[in-house]
């Protein structure tokens, strides 16, 4: 399992329908991390489920690189597209865009993070680990554990394709 591996699986799975969505609105609405979502899908798939202390050390993994650079992106990003969508300006979307770029290469430098750090944790099916580890993830973040295993399980679905 390697970096590359990881990004691609996650280029992959975002991509398909109803993915990105979910995990925006899991961000949005629960300050979920996109790229620790999909991190756990992919350990997920080989039967390692992300937990305790392994999400713990993923999660500080990502903690700097997201508070200091992915978060602030994605905020200048979001507010400058809706300047240039407010004023129909072709200048600012080029500047969005740009910053799109730039949010796009932290999160693979996040995905770097994740896959370097990642080591064994065989435990199980990977729909069953999906859906653990999904849900664990959302209640680090501070969705209640019932709403975080039923987003975790939908997410699972939506990945996987179950």
């Amino acid at each position: 399992m390697g970096t590359e591996e990881f990004w691609e699986f996650a280029l992959a799975r975002y991509a398909r329908p109803g993915v990105a969505q979910c995990c925006v609105a899991l961000q949005d609405e629960h300050g979920a991390n996109v790229m620790l979502l999909l991190y756990c899908a992919w350990r997920a798939q080989g039967g390692d489920c992300v937990r305790g202390a392994a999400l713990r050390q993923a999660i500080a993994r990502l903690e700097p690189l997201d508070r200091h650079l992915v978060r602030p992106l994605r905020a200048a990003r979001r507010a400058i597209r809706r300047a240039a969508d407010a004023l129909g300006s072709p200048a600012l979307a080029v500047g969005a865009d740009r910053l799109m770029q730039a949010e796009l290469a932290a999160e693979r430098r996040q995905a770097r993070l994740l896959a370097d750090g990642a080591s064994s944790l065989r435990a199980g099916p990977a729909r069953t680990c999906a859906a653990q580890s999904l849900a664990a993830c959302l209640e680090g973040s501070g969705t209640a554990p019932a709403q975080a295993a039923i987003a975790g399980a939908r997410l699972a679905a939506l990945v996987f394709d179950y």
